[in-house]
């Protein structure tokens, strides 16, 4: 009964037109182009204006037979069903309102705050937690695998982050002195069920060699970058790091990127969620009980994976 279109509106039904179009989407009719550095000593041709080399070759007729042949590739399919997308709009029933955060739970490994919207009553809702051990900055060598971490989670985390991000969810991940610190904000309804994703992903990680490697080029990459940045990029840094308590520079996680490997961080990853404090604020759309619910999904994993 409903119909959404998009980015245009077409007022004319033409059938025959869309039999027409999908007439030419056949292997005989297509032009394929291939670009790559490795092709430049087979370029026998130079476009006029800008100098480019090409060459051109025709398709052999027994490729356009295979392809004429093809089957359907089960790869084609439409997206799986979104399990993100909220369908509970509603107010969550209201506890007694506090004018500050107070503390809903706290013991030797986490401690809750927790404060329901009084001002906006929408339906969101926002979660941190941050994931506090010793372990991530002791020295530039765990400050980097700490970081390695984060980053090869979240390029893990990809496909849930994505299908959450269509559903109006948003999160982030990021590495601290003190260790991690997780944030997910949006609609509160699916909101559990992402954190339920995200901790099941994070305390059962492992290391892909393949994206290790690239990642820690890429951070290689970027220490090393450093040195050619503006004169008042590093005064603004070096300003930061004289005056911090404690902080490693450039030149040593630089240098401690050479113990960097695969083995070294996976069991470091169990270190640090082994040894670690976790502290929470959930404000929004959320009564009391809603916000323990949302912190025993971290604790129950953390506890059952690490025996924090």
């Amino acid at each position: 009964e409903d119909v959404l279109f998009g980015s245009y509106k077409l007022t004319d039904w033409r059938p025959d037109l869309i039999t027409e179009l999908l007439g030419y989407l056949r292997p005989d009719n297509v032009r394929v182009s291939v670009v790559g550095k490795k092709f430049q000593t087979l370029a026998d041709k130079k476009e006029e204006w800008y100098g480019t080399e090409y060459k051109l070759e025709k398709i052999e007729p027994s490729v356009i037979e295979r392809w004429s042949d093809g089957c359907v590739n089960s790869m084609l399919h439409l997206p799986d069903k979104n399990e993100f997308i909220p369908s509970d709009f509603d107010l969550a029933p209201r506890d007694e309102s506090h004018k500050f955060p107070i503390i809903i739970q706290e013991n030797d490994f986490c401690r809750a705050w927790y404060k329901q919207d009084d001002e906006y009553f929408l339906p969101k809702a926002n979660i941190r937690f941050e994931f506090l051990s010793p372990l991530a900055y002791q020295d530039p060598l765990n400050c980097n695998l700490t970081y390695m971490f984060v980053i090869l989670f979240k390029d893990a985390l990809l496909e849930y982050a994505y299908a959450a991000q269509l559903a109006g969810l948003r999160w982030e991940l990021t590495n601290t002195k003190y260790g991690m610190v997780l944030g997910i904000g949006g609609y509160n309804h699916k909101q559990k069920v992402f954190l339920e994703k995200i901790m099941d992903k994070m305390v059962k990680f492992e290391v892909d060699p393949k994206r290790f490697a690239i990642l820690k080029e890429s951070y290689i990459r970027t220490l090393k970058n450093f040195d050619s940045e503006q004169p008042y990029q590093h005064v603004n840094y070096y300003v930061s790091v004289l005056l911090s308590e404690h902080s490693w520079t450039k030149t040593e996680l630089l240098e401690a990127t050479e113990q960097l490997t695969v083995d070294v961080l996976e069991e470091f990853i169990k270190k640090l969620l082994s040894k670690m404090h976790v502290e929470s604020f959930v404000h929004g759309n959320v009564n009391k009980a809603g916000s323990l619910e949302l912190v025993s999904t971290v604790m129950d994993r953390l506890r059952d994976s690490v025996g924090l």
